[in-house]
């Protein structure tokens, strides 16, 4: 059973610390999707996905086998059915992240993908009827604003579509992880083996029905293959590691290390940038989200170590 330490210690500080690190590097690895999909020599997004997929389920299997020692069945079956339904949520956040960044700069796809907690927020409201603070309601008036700018510029600049997609994936982050909390589980790992299995399973199913080949050259079956592994598979394994360390408005706050890294990849080494009116919309999205998660920081808990 774990054991409540009190917030000002040694013991507690040292192990916020270890989840900050932890955290922070999490963001860092979700961050280098854009890069490793513009490091691609021809293989289009779905293709891509399809080694990603099935990638991020053999990593995370591969992790949950030695976490339970031999059977990750246990795991499985505690979160049921809604361990499938998380994965499916989580899925099609995955495919559509991928796919908007092949329509639309890394930097819209990012921006437009930060207000994800925002929308799970909305969503617990709804679904679990989780109290709302007038403080989070601030904050997604701030990110409409932002959504609206950046919807905007997408028509002006020809990356509506793609913008429209990462704002799904969004939508589907935030299903991810209201269906998680509904679970009651602290082992997310589960749902994003599921996540990998159904992702892997839709982009093959789209690729067979466009006519095109799963066939792709090593190279970029090689980045997508890190992709899966390091990319979403570790990230997701720092990132549960870290939040244990954590509360969830300083694990949120840490995680927006993806959004800040992505576009700044893919500018030092491909001269992606953002243009005037996007960047705006972005910042104001990033802008509410700092609202939200630096207001949680006051309503800090007792440490909990596993």
């Amino acid at each position: 059973m774990a054991d409540a330490v009190p917030a000002g210690s040694k013991a507690a500080v040292g192990s916020s610390l270890q989840g900050a690190m932890l955290v922070v590097a999490a963001g860092a690895c979700w961050s280098l999707a854009g890069l490793f999909l513009r490091a691609m020599e021809d293989a289009g997004a779905w293709q891509v996905l399809v080694y990603r997929s099935a990638a991020t389920f053999l990593f995370v299997l591969t992790l949950m086998v030695v976490r339970h020692r031999g059977s990750p069945l246990p795991a499985v079956r505690a979160l049921g059915w809604k361990g499938p339904l998380a994965g499916s949520a989580l899925a099609a956040a995955m495919l559509l992240f991928i796919v908007s960044m092949s329509l639309t700069t890394v930097f819209n796809a990012v921006m437009m993908l930060c207000i994800a907690p925002l929308l799970a927020a909305g969503l617990a409201r709804v679904v679990l009827g989780a109290a709302v603070r007038p403080i989070t309601l601030f904050a997604m008036l701030i990110a409409v604003v932002g959504v609206g700018v950046m919807v905007h510029a997408g028509l002006e600049f020809g990356g509506l579509i793609g913008t429209l997609l990462s704002l799904g994936a969004a939508f589907g982050f935030a299903i991810f992880t209201v269906t998680l909390r509904a679970a009651k589980v602290r082992d997310t790992l589960p749902a994003v083996a599921w996540a990998g299995l159904i992702g892997f399973a839709v982009s093959l199913a789209v690729v067979l029905a466009k006519g095109q080949t799963p066939f792709i050259s090593l190279h970029d079956a090689g980045l997508a293959a890190i992709m899966g592994s390091v990319q979403i598979g570790l990230g997701m394994w720092f990132f549960t590691a870290g939040t244990k360390r954590l509360t969830a408005a300083e694990a949120a706050l840490l995680s927006l290390s993806e959004v800040v890294l992505a576009p700044i990849w893919v500018w030092m080494a491909y001269g992606e940038k953002p243009d005037g009116t996007t960047f705006v919309g972005g910042s104001i999205l990033l802008g509410a989200m700092v609202v939200q998660t630096a207001s949680g920081l006051r309503r800090r808990q007792p440490v909990v170590l596993p």
